[in-house]
């Protein structure tokens, strides 16, 4: 378990070095993208993000860290950990039927009519948008596999995302309308 924590810590310092960022993707679900968070215990908060099919699952598991990072901040809390990273696929298949179109040309040399059938094929398109549900657990004092809330803000706001109104007003962020 100690090993699986320390991988997602190292995947997650990874993607916050990785510049991965698409600033219009980090925001509260909206019924199809976004995140949302649900407080499980007094510190312990369960964050969901649910991206689109631009977006991979180190995507995702980016944006809800960075909304783990955002909590901590709201909850005066410097430090929080991550205890555990689900990943998974939403599957939305899209069918498009075969379509036949009908052209009649009449001939006037022979006074006849003849008809033309063009036949579209159908498709099927399936994108997978992934979802990922992590439990950050919100710390006053650093432990070892502990994340700093302020350096994953910093980096964030350098890299352009936009935050709610107590992070940006403390990180100096200015929001155009």
């Amino acid at each position: 378990m100690f090993n699986r924590i320390l991988n997602i810590a190292a995947a997650c310092t990874l993607l916050l070095a990785s510049g991965c960022v698409s600033t219009p993707h980090y925001r509260p679900f909206d019924g199809s993208v976004g995140y949302s968070e649900a407080l499980i215990a007094p510190d312990v908060v369960s964050i969901t993000f649910n991206g689109d099919s631009t977006h991979s699952t180190g995507q995702a598991t980016y944006y809800a860290t960075l909304r783990a990072a955002e909590v901590a901040f709201e909850r005066n809390k410097p430090f929080f950990e991550l205890y555990t990273v689900d990943r998974a696929y939403n599957v939305k298949s899209q069918t498009v039927p075969g379509r036949v179109q009908y052209s009649d040309h009449f001939d006037r040399r022979s006074d006849r009519v003849t008809t033309n059938a063009d036949y579209t094929p159908g498709n099927t398109t399936t994108s997978n948008m992934p979802v990922v549900t992590l439990e950050a657990k919100l710390l006053t004092t650093k432990t070892e596999r502990a994340f700093t809330t302020d350096d994953i803000l910093k980096d964030a706001v350098a890299k352009g995302v936009v935050f709610g109104p107590m992070v940006n007003q403390a990180y100096g962020v200015v929001v155009k309308k």
